[in-house]
């Protein structure tokens, strides 16, 4: 599945280009295999409620390297891998507990932008 792009994984095609940032973004992405996914896509895919089976076994490995991975703020990769279906979540359950175990051994080493931040994103951990 690796070498295969996400447009032939879920069968999409591309829109037509509108000059639209999103329609843009969908058309780049579709042609990308999960591997070249960045941190931003994944999180741009569960907004867009696109591509979870790729986007939870990409998080899972983006977030066993990093657990304050995100393109936006602090721990968002991991917010939004917690918006996936709970069925999904459970099948990765495993993972998700090394994750929430580095994250918690390693939250005070972090360089935090700002005092809530930190507040924020240990919240976040409660709900794994």
């Amino acid at each position: 599945m690796e070498d295969i792009i996400l447009k032939d994984i879920y069968h999409y095609e591309e829109e037509p280009d509108i000059n639209d940032t999103l329609v843009r973004w969908f058309n780049e992405t579709i042609n990308k295999k999960p591997l070249e996914m960045t941190i931003g896509d994944l999180a741009r895919s569960v907004r867009q409620n696109l591509f979870h089976e790729v986007v939870l076994e990409r998080g899972i490995e983006e977030l066993e390297k990093d657990p304050f991975a995100g393109e936006l703020f602090t721990g968002e990769l991991l917010e939004k891998i917690l918006l996936l279906d709970k069925d999904m979540l459970l099948t990765k359950k495993a993972e998700l507990k090394k994750i929430l175990k580095k994250a918690e051994e390693t939250h005070n080493f972090h360089c935090w932008g700002f005092p809530e931040e930190k507040d924020e994103y240990l919240d976040l951990l409660k709900k794994l």
